[in-house]
């Protein structure tokens, strides 16, 4: 036989290849009549295959390498005689021999609305094919005569589809130019594979199957490479009403391994108004899509400029589906059409169905958007079940400088109200948006669902620039039904925008709810260089209830009006146990910065706000208060005149240190005054400590203040509450209320009497007024002043826990920590200390317990300088207290070590030593505390350095004035600095260290 060698150029090499595909044949003789073992072509080999009538057990075609044309509308495999025989037993398999046999198009003669499509290989109502390896290519340059499909599978009739058939580790490149709308069943453009609910030779007449064979089910499509055309796969099968009959069910796209997905590249961009897609399915059920690639232009493609998905799994009323570990990557390159990671619109109408979304990589673009919006991962429909959990969503760049960008970006969006709504534990990072204008940018937005639980999932990093002043950022928005959003990092959002005034939130609800969850949640560094509003965890809604428990709220900067850590509005909300600090405004004109704000309270409803620690650094240190009854810092502020309300404010800890511009107020606790009777705040054993310096007249720093002299809002049962500014004078108050300054306690009492009539006013001892340390507003149960506060609280509040979980005692401590403490006992600790030898940690200490017969000496040792836990025991007689004690810590922890030493005598009185700070590091030093803080005069600062050297030590005020400064030689350790502060005026300050390596930390402290 003369063979044709064709010379083809692909990259930079080049390849010969046969100009026909020789087939040879695997048991042939098990078909009537029998096959040859082998033919010159594989259209002759499928023509043989086709005229079968008997079967016995399966057949495999080997390719060789070489080329074929198949014809225009393609190779068949499928007939009336070859279908009834195919089984699990009686299959077919093409297979090449490792070599490349490629399989090349004919010239075609019609679109993708024709009623018979042009293609280059077909399966119609075959079953269990297996087509293994082969190479499809479209190499026609102009319409019509490009291809509509690589590979499809059609139906023989109405009673025979093409089911169990598997197409896998076949190359099909398509052409994109060849990108018209399809007419349905049909799919839009050249698709690389395609299975329909039709025959092929009426392709655009759907089918309605009139048995349970007439399905195309149970097809397998892995490890393929398809390139170029509009669509990579499309599945496209019979939309049933209820109760499905005849439905396409369990078709497999990608199998169950990384090794089986397919990738499909470079599709789309053929200038087009047809939206181009990766993966594309409509009426199924059972439907598996995953370990795929899907990758619109890895850069040999076009970005598409219409329509733009990944994987898209469109209608299948009540279905389930799977559309798991992807890797899907997409290029807008429109301006205001849609463009979406994953988008579902599978499973409306729940029949206890689920859809399941899970661990898929969603990354791209589009930066041509004006308005055209971004889904990262979106499902539209009402399943019983969506399950959208440990998906990566993140790299995604938004239109840019020179357009306005006005669409939203959705990173992940649920939109239907299905029963439960299940978004745990994703991923999105990376987030830029870039516009002359703007528009909204949302991590995790559910806005239906009976039951959204939003939990364990992390949003991070995404930043608005640009110009223009629209644009919001939400880290999570949730709204209605049953709210759970627990145990989620929201971070570092960013806009800046100077111009803009949009609002950014870290987690946001602002629809009516019927129970609402916001638990053990970090929202932290959120910022706003706009004028907008900033808010950390903000909840406005009408209806339900609430709690909020749990989480901390950190460094929330804005360069607006309204800056609060934690917002809430409306509801009946239960608030508890957290922890919010650093919060702050730059603006120069009136801000109002809170840590915690109870804006409203729904009608007849009730309110509850216990053991949330509130301080470390709220300020707005540009600001010029407008007047002294609106003060533009304030702790936790209240207004509680909704009529019919009960609000009970127990056990909180509020600190304050502000600093403001040339007129600023600032208040512990703010409460809107109402003549409302009918809306009561009682509050008890909270602790309201406000160091902050005022500036101008008449502005004060004031512990408590109201809006007006009114009081009827103002529960009588208020009682046992510590209220401190500091020294009394007219700027610092105990209580301030438009009219009246009270700048002591009795003064105060006596005005708002019978209330308070046990209050407190002193200045706690803290272990630590630094939101970043796990003793922040913690009392110090080793100060004298601390007996003040222990057992002195009102009791019957219902607050059975401290904020910490330990149980309360009865009375209980007043402040959200619940303490013990110690009482004085003969034994004097001489020195406690320690230092860093190589790798371990060497603690020394010496007692005299002369008059003990023999006292326990217990070293302990913590992570967080509050959870102790023993490393050494010894029990010494007084004869061996004078000896002195030493333990070497050859494990110690990484980071931080605290020791300090527990001594307890017979009768069981306990005292404890200070506590030393060690670093195990290999570098570095750690500014541990400044005790006390407020400072009086003298002070220590603790450093804590990994080696010895040179330190030096800085003290500048709040306008950056350097007022103090001495050097230190450190040794590696423990180091208290002794420090006299007796020359500086009241105000706050800053401590600046720097060693001898240049590296520089920094504390701040109040006078």
């Amino acid at each position: 036989m003369k063979k044709i060698y064709l010379l083809f150029l692909m990259g930079s090499f080049y390849y010969t290849v046969q100009a026909q595909i020789i087939v040879t044949v695997t048991n042939p003789g098990n078909t009537t009549p029998a096959l040859l073992p082998g033919y010159a072509l594989l259209a002759s080999a499928l023509s043989a295959l086709n005229a079968v009538s008997g079967m016995t057990g399966p057949v495999i075609f080997t390719l060789s390498a070489g080329s074929e044309t198949a014809p225009n509308k393609g190779l068949t495999i499928g007939s009336a005689s070859l279908n009834p025989l195919l089984s699990a037993v009686n299959t077919v398999t093409i297979i090449h021999t490792g070599n490349t046999a490629i399989l090349n198009a004919g010239i075609g003669n019609a679109t993708p609305a024709s009623v018979s499509p042009d293609g280059i290989l077909k399966i119609t109502g075959a079953d269990f094919i297996t087509i293994d390896g082969l190479t499809l290519t479209d190499g026609n340059a102009t319409n019509p005569a490009t291809m509509e499909f690589g590979i499809a599978l059609f139906k023989f009739d109405a009673s025979d589809g093409a089911d169990n058939n598997r197409i896998q580790n076949c190359i099909i490149n398509m052409k994109r130019i060849n990108n018209a709308a399809g007419v349905a069943p049909l799919a839009d453009g050249a698709v690389g594979i395609g299975i329909y609910n039709t025959t092929a030779a009426a392709a655009t007449t759907a089918l309605t199957p009139t048995a349970a064979t007439g399905s195309n089910s149970a097809n397998q499509i892995y490890t393929n490479s398809i390139t170029g055309g509009t669509t990579g796969i499309a599945i496209i099968g019979y939309a049933a009403p209820s109760p499905f009959a005849f439905t396409d069910e369990d078709n497999d796209i990608g199998g169950a391994t990384a090794s089986t997905g397919n990738t499909i590249s470079n599709f789309g961009g053929g200038g087009t108004s047809s939206a181009a897609v990766g993966i594309r399915t409509l009426a199924q059920y059972n439907l598996s899509v995953r370990y795929n690639n899907v990758n619109n232009n890895n850069g040999g493609g076009i970005n598409h400029g219409t329509t733009l998905r990944g994987i898209f799994i469109n209608t299948a009323a009540s279905a389930g589906a799977s559309v798991n570990n992807n890797n899907v990557t997409v290029h807008g390159g429109g301006t205001t059409a849609q463009v979406s990671g994953i988008e579902n619109v599978s499973g409306a109408t729940p029949a206890g169905n689920t859809i399941n979304i899970n661990n898929n990589i969603v990354t791209g673009d589009y930066l041509t958007a004006t308005t055209g919006p971004f889904y990262g991962i979106y499902n539209q429909v009402n399943p019983t079940n969506v399950n959208i959990q440990s998906n990566n969503i993140s790299n995604i760049s938004y239109s840019n400088d020179l357009l306005a960008g006005t669409g939203n970006v959705y990173l992940i969006f649920n939109s239907g109200a299905a029963a439960n709504v299940n978004i745990i534990s994703n991923k999105i990072d990376n987030i830029a948006r870039t516009g002359s204008t703007g528009g909204n940018t949302i991590g995790i937005l559910v806005n239906a669902g009976s039951v959204q639980t939003v939990n364990t999932d992390t949003v991070s990093n995404i930043t608005m620039l640009g110009d223009g002043i629209a644009g919001v950022i939400y880290g999570i928005q949730i709204t209605s039904g049953t709210v759970v959003c627990n145990n989620n990092n929201v971070s570092d959002l960013a806009c800046r925008k100077i111009s803009g005034t949009g609002v950014v939130y870290g987690i946001f609800n602002g629809s009516p709810s019927v129970v609402e969850n916001y638990n053990t949640n970090t929202v932290q560094n959120i910022s706003n260089s706009g004028t907008g509003n900033t808010y950390g965890i903000f909840t406005s809604t009408a209806t339900g209830s609430r709690t909020v428990s749990g989480n901390t709220v950190r460094s929330v900067t804005g360069a607006g009006l309204t800056v609060a850590g934690i917002y809430q509005a409306s509801s009946s909300p239960i608030i508890f146990s957290n922890k919010i600090y650093d919060i702050s405004s730059s603006s120069s004109g009136a801000p109002v910065v809170s840590g915690l704000v109870i804006a409203s309270l729904g009608a007849n409803g009730t309110g509850s706000i216990y053991n949330n620690l509130v301080g470390g650094d709220i300020r707005a240190q540009n600001a010029v208060t407008a007047a002294a009854t609106t003060p533009s810092v304030r702790g936790i502020n209240l207004n509680i005149g909704t009529p019919n309300t009960n609000l009970f404010l127990d056990h909180n800890t509020v600190h304050l240190a502000a600093f403001g511009g040339t007129s600023f107020a600032t208040a512990a606790l703010f409460v809107t005054s109402s003549s409302a009777i009918t809306a009561n705040l009682t509050m008890r054993n909270n602790i309201f400590v406000n160091l902050s310096t005022p500036s101008g007249a008449p502005f004060y720093a004031a512990a408590y203040q109201r809006s007006s002299t009114a009081l009827d809002n103002y529960n009588t049962a208020s009682n046992k509450n510590l209220f401190y500014s500091g020294t009394p004078s007219p700027s610092n108050l105990i209580f301030f209320n438009g009219t009246n300054a009270d700048q002591t306690l009795a003064v105060f009492k006596t005005r708002v009497a019978p209330r308070e009539t046990a209050s407190l006013s002193f200045a706690p001892a803290f272990i630590s007024t630094s939101g970043t340390d796990a003793t922040f507003l913690h009392i110090d149960p080793l100060s004298p002043s601390s007996a003040g506060l222990a057992d002195a609280g009102v009791s019957g509040t219902g607050i059975s826990m401290d904020y910490d979980g330990q149980s309360r005692s009865t009375p209980p401590d007043i402040g959200a920590d619940e303490f013990t403490t110690f009482a004085v006992v003969p034994i004097t600790i001489e020195y406690f200390r320690g230092s860093k030898i190589a790798d371990a940690n060497y603690i020394e200490w010496k007692v005299n317990c002369v008059n003990e017969a023999y006292v326990k000496l217990s070293l302990e040792r913590s992570s967080d300088g509050r959870n102790f836990k023993s490393i050494n025991d010894e029990h010494a007689t007084n004869v061996r207290c004078e000896q002195g004690f030493n333990f070497t810590d050859n494990g110690p922890l990484a980071g931080v070590n605290y020791y300090r030493l527990k001594t307890t005598t017979p009768d069981g009185k306990l005292k404890y030593s200070i506590i030393v700070t060690l670093i195990n590091r290999e570098k570095g030093f750690k500014l541990i505390s400044i005790s006390p803080n407020p400072v009086r005069t003298n002070a220590t600062l603790n450093i804590s350095g990994v080696k010895g050297g040179m330190m030096k030590i800085s003290v500048t005020d709040a306008s950056g004035k350097l007022v103090m400064k001495q050097t230190l030689t450190a040794t590696n350790g423990d180091n208290p600095v002794k420090m006299n502060f007796s020359k500086l005026n009241t105000g706050a300050y800053t401590i600046t260290v720097m060693n001898d390596a240049n590296e520089i930390k920094n504390i701040r402290f109040v006078k």
